[in-house]
């Protein structure tokens, strides 16, 4: 077996080809990690409450330019207390600057609180104001989640441009996998599973293995393959964000998608059990691109089926209305790891099922219904060449 693990080896480093779709996911996630930095120099704690405080003093401004023309003292006497109450926020946002510069974290984030609820939540709670539909799912999480940074004493970083080490590790497991690392992964696997096949001959016979060995060591190598591949790219990923911009901890908090919007997990909790979703979705995946590669036997076909199928109902499977009710049931839904987690795929669609435990259930099944296929095909093959050879 070990000789033919490094056949294996040497057949996927030998071709120069394989090495390019993994120079695209490492510079991909460079290349992210170093936008994320740019955007954040431009955003962020310091500078959102500094383009707030632009807001309310021109708000101020436009209320000063009605008491010149106004002559309604009701009306002036309502616009001095809410030009005082601005300019009491305003004060608040400056005091929280100063203390972010200092990095009392702590005491800039209780301030911001008080400015939530004064602003915001009063905001919402007024049933004579306008409010967008998103508008209090986002102010209910910004607030659990400065209140969860609070407790834990931890530097906000800011959502979907995260830039320091685990917060943008698990945006990179997040964003990275369902596309970029599933088509990095189904290149190597299409070379791998489909260079045996030379000249209508299948050059893995030629090895004095058992077939059942045989096979058990091309998936497992597979699997490897794939698994070092996405953990290569997972280290680069933090570790040129930590190089960069610091660390940060694991202990970061991330909301998640249910009605009262203040439900808040860490996020190196929620890494684990994507990670561990991931590795069974990488081994549904090496199943998959295998089967393909048997029965096409042609390194194109399976390249564009794999990817249309796989790739492409990642992108689309919650989409598509009609099967929202049997989305648990399907593992490429699960491609879409961190949405799973957050409950975002739940709340998009209604099916509450989209669960973890759901999730490793039916990847197991899959991946169980794959293995009977595997070897369905394999023992045709095999009954195919004993009874030609018996003729």
């Amino acid at each position: 077996m070990t000789n033919y693990w490094l056949f294996l080896l040497k057949l996927t480093t030998r071709k120069k080809l394989n090495f390019i779709p993994v120079a695209i996911l490492i510079l991909s996630t460079l290349f992210l990690v170093t936008m994320n930095t740019r955007a954040s120099t431009n955003a962020g704690f310091k500078n959102d409450i500094t383009s707030y405080n632009k807001l309310l003093e021109e708000l101020i401004d436009k209320y000063e330019s009605y008491d010149k023309i106004s002559t309604d003292k009701i009306y002036l006497e309502q616009i001095a207390i809410e030009k005082k109450r601005l300019a009491t926020i305003i004060t608040l946002n400056k005091k929280s600057i100063e203390l972010a510069e200092k990095n009392d974290w702590k005491a800039a984030l209780t301030l911001q609180l008080k400015v939530i609820d004064e602003m915001d939540i009063k905001k919402i709670e007024d049933k004579d104001q306008y409010v967008p539909v998103g508008y209090p799912k986002f102010v209910f999480g910004k607030k659990a989640t400065y209140q969860y940074l609070i407790k834990n004493n931890l530097k906000p970083n800011i959502l979907t441009i995260e830039n320091q080490g685990f917060p943008y590790l698990f945006r990179a497991i997040d964003v990275l996998f369902p596309v970029l690392v599933v088509l990095c992964i189904i290149t190597l696997l299409t070379n791998l599973f489909t260079e045996n096949f030379k000249q209508g001959m299948n050059l893995d016979n030629l090895f004095p293995l058992k077939k059942q060995r045989l096979l058990a060591s091309k998936l497992t190598f597979g699997v490897l393959v794939a698994s070092i591949v996405y953990a290569i790219t997972l280290l680069i990923s933090f570790a040129s964000a930590t190089l960069i911009s610091g660390s940060n901890s694991p202990s970061y908090p991330a909301v998640l998608n249910t009605p009262s919007y203040t439900d808040i997990r860490p996020i190196g909790a929620l890494m684990l059990e994507g990670l561990f979703l991931q590795f069974l979705c990488i081994i549904f995946l090496v199943l998959f691109v295998y089967i393909i590669a048997q029965l096409t036997k042609n390194k194109v076909a399976t390249l564009f089926i794999s990817i249309f199928i796989l790739c492409g109902l990642t992108l689309t499977l919650a989409k598509i209305q009609p099967l929202a009710s049997i989305l648990h049931g399907i593992p490429i839904t699960y491609f879409n790891t961190i949405a799973v987690l957050l409950r975002d795929i739940s709340f998009e669609t209604g099916n509450a099922n989209v669960t973890l435990i759901s999730g490793t259930i039916t990847l197991t099944v899959s991946i169980l219904i794959e293995l009977a296929i595997v070897t369905l095909l394999n023992y045709k093959r095999s009954n195919y060449k004993e009874n030609k050879l018996a003729y």
